[in-house]
Formats: C-alpha cells, structure tokens, sequence
C-alpha cells in the first residue's frame, strides 16, 4: 500500500509549500521521523515562502538583506516566532508595571531593550519582528482586539521607532554640508512622527528620482540639443546624494531646465500649494513628504524640498530662504564668481505654481512689510537641519491642544538641539506635569553647566534653576501607590460603576457628552485636581454646596480626548451606548461589549465590586 514515505522530497516540499498548510503543520509534519525532519530542516526555500506566507511585510526587509548575504529562512522563522513570544510575554506584564503612570517615559521601557538591541543580545532581525507584529495588531479594528494590549502597544512601537531614529541621526549630523540631503532630513521628521506608518526613505528618493526622469523627457521633447543629455550616469548618481556647490550649466539652460521643472511639477504631475492661514489638524498631511507626494498638496516648506531636491537631481542648485510666513527658493546663474553680488537673483515662489520673481515683482511677495528682494541677498541659505526645525514648530502650532504630538515633536527638537535650554524647559515642564523620569534632561542641565561655565554665564544660570528646580520635583516624596491600590467599597445607593456608558452635560459649552466611567470617588476630592491636570476641561463643576460635594463624583472619559469628573446627579446612562473616541481607553478596559466596556485587571482590582 502506497505512502506519502513513497514522494519524493521534492513532491513533499510542494505539497507543504501550499497555502493551506501553516508552521505549525510543517513543523509537526517534520516531528514524525528523522528523515522528514532532516528533509525539511534544510529546506530553504520552503521555510521562505512559509516566512513571507505568515509574515508578508517581511519580505520588502529580506529582499534588501539577500544581497548582502544567504538567509538561513528556517532559523529566521525560529527566531520570529520566539521573538514575537517574547512581545506578548511583555505585554502581558507591563498593565501592571505602569498603570499607575499617566505616561511612559523612555527610562520605563529599558527593559524592552533586551528583546531588539544589538548590544544587550538581541537577535540582528527582531528589531524587524517586532515592528511587524506591532503594526500588523495595530492594523485590526480596536473591537476586535484587547484594548489594554494596543493602547501599550502604540507606546512600544513610537519607542522602537524613535530608538532606530535616533541612531539615524547621529550618523546624519556627523556627515559633511555635502552628504546632509535635504529631503532625508524631511523624511527623519515624517518617520518621527509617524511611528504606525512604514515611511521608506528610499522610496522617497524613488519617487523624487522619478519626477526628475519626467523632466528629461520633458525637455528632451522641447530642448533636444540641451547640454545635460550628455552628462554620465556617473554625475547624476553624485548630484542625487550630494549638495552642489554651483549650477552646472549656463543661464539659459539653467533657465530652461528650471522652466520645465516648474512645468512637470504643477501642470504634468499636479503638485499644488496649500494656503494655510488657521491650521489645522489634516495641515499635517501637508508638511510631510511622503504624504505631499504621495497626494500632490503641500506647504512652502515641503513643496520647497520636493523642488530643491528635483533640481539638485538636475544639476540646479537652488537655495531655501526662509522668511517668517513664507519659504522661497533662490537660484542664480552662478554662485561662485569674484563678484556675486553683480549675479541677477531670482526667486521661486512654490506656493503659486512656481513663478520666478524678480525684483520688479516685490510687491507680489506676501509677508513683507519691507521690500524683502532688496535685502535677499543678506539672508543665508536655510540648512536642512534649520529646515527641521521650521517645521516642527509648525507642527507645534498646528497640535498646540495635542499632548501626545507635543511631547513627540519636543523630543524631536531636543534631540536635533539637545543644547537649547528652552526646549529641555519645555520638555521638562510635559515630564513632570505626566509624572515622568527626568534623569535624562537633568544630566543634560549637567552637561550644559560643565561645558558652558567660562563663556555663556547667562545660560549656566538658567541651566542651573531650571535643574534646582527639576530636583525638587524628583526630590518630593511621590504620590503613595499603596493609596492608589486600595481596594474601593462601594456604598449601595451608588448609581453608576466602571465601564458603564454614561451622558454627561457640560455647562460650559452647553451640550451633552457621552463618556464612559473610570473611577470614582464617594464624594469630591481635591486631589483628582493634581492627578487629572493634564486633562482640559478638567471637570464639569456645578455649584459646590456641602449637599453636592457629599455625593459620588465619577471620573469620566468623552471623546476628543476629553476627561471630566463630574457629580452623580449631572449623569445619566446613555441610552444608545456607542464607542468612546479616547486615547486613554486601553489604559482602563480591555474590551469594549457593545453597551459597556470591561474592565482590565488593574482596574478589576481597584474596583472590585463593580464587574457585577
């Protein structure tokens, strides 16, 4: 009687290379003899389209290393599987490690750096494993996963993100003016701050790369004699990861390449400017790269790369100049002659299709209450960093009401500015108003009050109060968890327990809300006024006679964001129970039921007598 013992190894490897048959099969395929086990253990191409099957975001990663050197695919599904264990084994700890911080500083997740630094023993692809399986949960819907696990989840991955960043930095600031590539350092901002996306840096470069191709044929089609049609492929690669110091070409071709470029970009491709006069929160899509060229719409700032770096890419050497409300490009014939000044300056304005300006049309440059053209050649070009720079401030206005994106984009500029005693102020000032770790910016203050003494008294002595200061802070006794533990009775004419969906009313703005019930309190307490002060409104307070603070107070979570703690006679429960838009969701219930959400287990145990 025929057997599978009776295929061949080639017939087997087919038969489980099939869609159908999962890591698991195989590896129990393989546990049933030597043979079957040896067979498979060096099958290669089996274990890798059993990897990319599983894991297919792994395969853009694999097909970068493959060159590089022969992947060992059954040992890297090993070690995935391992790795991802190792997540979830974290995860399952980390509610109860922190629930009681209102934020996670970099110093709390130090332990998570044993799974994906290289130094502490880290497998060289976890890094890679555990971006995966994060964004991969993080895709699913919310209801269909454990809140808690997502809301830690988001922390672990802007960590993991930012860590890599931050290593990508160090080698950025460390090249020449020639090597520090414009539309790199813009993508360093999008990464940054878009930590759930995959924001690739060479396909940034493709799609640049690509826009310049179209102005070739462009001008191949209008100016076939053109000088650059003779230029080596050697010379673009070297304009495409370099500054320019010049032009390399006359003025009139010089012109007619920039001509062509304005003509690709705004009527061919369909970039646009963006106007922003009151921004908002979708004004962010317009300032990162990616997403400017990926939808065709942007700022100054961003359209401004997006040209600089196509030009660059030609042969054309076009600065940024930065003015407070706008962003120019200038372009000269020549930069490096004995007289400069005697160069005829133009000016390209990206938000209006490109148009070149020239000293007669100062009166169309906006902004200026001056004539600015006749004192652009004062200005100095804006760097890549300083470009930065500009546009986290942008950001900064844009999320001036969003906590989380402003301790994002401050952490970004003290990392490019790691020296500007405003900006670790300003951190500091987020850290201890979310109860975090300010050893990192105290060693800083440190540093700066070292090497700073002889020549800069002024910035020592605030260095110096500004870390008396942070020192006190950490320095206070903190806020008693053994409290924050306790166990709450309940009394039995309480109305409303934790994961209820409730309707709140807001004086001020006169509306109703619908929340959902955290916590609580048997009467007003003071103290949720220190521990809830990050939250805007903070609470809906009606009048405070001694009958209203002897009732229950509930804190609340309503959407936007938004926390109150209000009085039990301002809440009703909601009729029509729905999901609640809040980012602190997870840190409390680890599902949401459809007309209340579950409690985790922390907030289980604080609230014992409320799952009935």
């Amino acid at each position: 009687m025929a057997t599978i013992t009776c295929l061949s190894d080639e017939v087997i490897s087919i038969i489980l290379g099939n869609v159908s048959i999962c890591i698991k099969d195989v590896v129990s395929f393989a546990s049933t003899c030597k043979h079957f086990r040896s067979m498979i253990d060096d099958d290669n191409v089996l274990w890798q389209g059993k990897l990319y099957q599983r894991w297919p975001d792994l395969k853009r990663v694999y097909n970068k290393r493959k060159y590089e050197e022969h992947v060992n695919f059954g040992k890297e599904v090993k070690a995935s599987i391992k790795c991802r264990r190792e997540l979830w084994c974290y995860l399952m700890q980390i509610s109860e490690m922190h629930y009681y911080k209102d934020d996670l500083s970099d110093s709390d997740m130090k332990d998570f750096d044993l799974l994906f630094r290289l130094d502490k023993g880290a497998y060289h692809m976890n890094y890679y494993f555990l971006i995966d399986e994060l964004m991969s949960v993080l895709a699913q819907s919310p209801r269909e996963s454990n809140l808690t696990h997502r809301y830690y989840m988001k922390k672990l991955l802007r960590y993991l993100q930012q860590c890599r960043l931050k290593g990508i930095w160090q080698e950025f600031i460390k090249y020449s003016d020639k090597q520090q590539i414009l539309e790199q350092a813009a993508t360093i901002v999008a990464q940054w701050y878009q930590p759930k996306k995959h924001v690739s840096y060479s396909r940034v470069k493709a799609s640049l790369a690509n826009i310049a191709q179209q102005v070739l044929e462009c001008l191949k089609k209008e100016h076939p004699n053109h000088s650059i049609f003779s230029t080596s492929t050697e010379l673009f690669s070297f304009w495409e990861d370099n500054n320019i110091d010049d032009n390399q070409w006359d003025r009139i071709e010089g012109k007619q390449i920039i001509d062509t470029l304005r003509k690709v970009l705004f009527d061919e491709v369909g970039f646009c400017g963006w106007l922003c006069v009151h921004p908002d929160i979708t004004s962010r899509k317009h300032t990162f790269i990616d997403c400017v060229l990926e939808k065709k719409n942007g700022n100054a700032v961003s359209l401004a790369i997006v040209f600089h770096s196509v030009a660059r890419r030609l042969g054309i050497r076009c600065d940024l100049i930065s003015f407070p409300s706008h962003f120019f490009l200038s372009w000269k014939s020549k930069y490096n002659t004995t007289n400069p000044e005697d160069e005829e300056c133009f000016y390209i304005d990206v938000l209006h299709r490109g148009s070149i300006l020239s000293r007669n049309d100062c009166p169309k440059i906006r902004g200026a209450k001056k004539c600015p053209i006749e004192n652009f050649n004062t200005y100095n070009k804006t760097s890549p960093i300083e470009t930065m720079l500009r546009m986290i401030n942008y950001l900064q206005v844009v999320h001036r009401d969003k906590s989380t994106e402003i301790r994002s984009l401050l952490e970004l500029q003290h990392l490019i500015e790691p020296d500007n005693i405003d900006t670790i102020m300003q951190l500091g000032h987020y850290y201890m108003q979310h109860h975090m770790d300010l050893s990192d910016l105290m060693v800083k203050l440190n540093e700066i009050q070292n090497n700073c003494k002889s020549t800069k008294c002024a910035e020592v002595r605030r260095a110096e109060m500004i870390l008396d200061k942070f020192m006190k802070y950490t320095n206070r006794l903190p806020y008693d968890k053994t409290i924050r533990q306790k166990k709450k009775q309940r009394k039995k004419e309480m109305m409303f327990a934790v994961g209820m969906i409730v309707t709140c009313h807001d004086k001020i703005r006169d509306r109703s809300l619908s929340g959902v019930i955290i916590g609580w309190d048997e009467e007003f307490n003071s103290c949720v006024e220190i521990e809830w002060k990050q939250c805007r409104p903070l609470y809906n307070r009606p009048v405070l006679d001694s009958n209203t603070l002897s009732q229950p107070f509930y804190k609340v979570l309503c959407g936007n964001n938004k926390a109150y703690y209000v009085v039990e006679d301002a809440i009703k429960k909601t009729s029509t129970p729905s999901w609640i838009d809040h980012k602190e969701i997870g840190r409390y219930f680890c599902k949401f039921e459809d007309s209340y959400y579950v409690p985790n287990q922390m907030l289980a145990e604080h609230y014992p007598c409320d799952l009935q």
